[in-house]
């Protein structure tokens, strides 16, 4: 460790803006989900990752903040939720503005069956709709 300081002394706080995995994965089906940066281990990496996902272990990601747009939307993912916290925390100090810490990481991710709704015409041909869900 380097340092600490007290939490009294602690002059501003932010939270940190959380994404669940079910509204991760269906901005991923939309089409339109943030970046995805990844700061797991290479060996977690190799065992199973997001498609076009982004990778930078955290021990490297200090290194590495010339290589990310500041200005884009980031979803940061971990393996559990721990160290994508510690990564947000880190790009929010360095200016990056558009964060989302992924939340329960790759774990729920890979776990989590989410209910995708799809509107569908009613039976009676009316024009009242309603809504289907689908576990995906």
């Amino acid at each position: 460790m380097l340092g600490y300081i007290e939490a009294e002394l602690l002059k501003e706080t932010r939270q940190l803006s959380q994404l669940s995995v079910c509204d991760l994965k269906d901005a991923l089906r939309r089409g339109d989900a943030p970046q995805v940066l990844d700061v797991r281990t290479p060996k977690e990496w190799d065992s199973g990752r997001i498609e076009r996902a982004r990778h930078i272990p955290l021990p490297k990601l200090a290194g590495a903040l010339k290589r990310l747009p500041k200005d884009a939307p980031l979803a940061v993912i971990c393996g559990s939720g721990y160290r994508s916290s510690i990564a947000t925390s880190l790009l929010l100090a360095h200016g990056f503005a558009r964060l989302q810490n992924v939340m329960g990481g790759m774990g729920a991710y890979q776990e989590t069956k989410c209910a995708e709704w799809q509107v569908t015409e009613s039976r009676s041909g009316s024009d009242n709709y309603g809504a289907t869900s689908r576990i995906c």
